[in-house]
């Protein structure tokens, strides 16, 4: 699995997750919720063994990311694609079953090479910096 964040702007991220042959490609909105920031809420649970879902809200659309925690040290997560950002019409687009930290660690890796590049608060909220190191102590 392999994923990247490219510059926001004008609070729109592009978000783009390569997992195999599949692709996941969108752009998500920071209203009404930062999805990074609960990106970085679910890699910390998901390395400590609690489920935790993000929502990638599209306007209207949605992408959820749900991570459960599977037998230790095994991780999984699943991609959903909400019409209208409805969980009840969500359809499954991806598993994938793996070590804690091959699933997380690229993740963790986005969001801080994202972190380095970005510092215009007025496109997207900045990453907390404390919980980058937080999640890499985690890792």
């Amino acid at each position: 699995m392999r994923c990247t964040f490219s510059l926001p702007k004008h609070g729109w991220l592009p978000v783009r997750l390569a997992i195999g042959a599949d692709l996941v490609d969108f752009h998500a909105s920071c209203v009404p919720n930062n999805p990074l920031a609960e990106l970085a809420d679910a890699i910390a649970a998901a390395a400590t063994g609690r489920s935790a879902v993000v929502w990638w809200h599209l306007e209207p659309d949605a992408w959820y990311f749900v991570f459960s925690p599977l037998n230790d040290p095994i991780l999984q997560l699943q991609i959903f694609f909400a019409p209208q950002s409805l969980r009840a019409k969500q359809t499954l687009h991806a598993t994938i079953k793996d070590q804690k930290e091959r699933l997380l660690l690229p993740l963790w890796r986005a969001l801080s090479r994202l972190s380095s590049l970005h510092n215009d608060p007025k496109h997207w909220p900045l990453i907390d910096q404390q919980d980058l190191k937080r999640l890499r102590s985690l890792l």
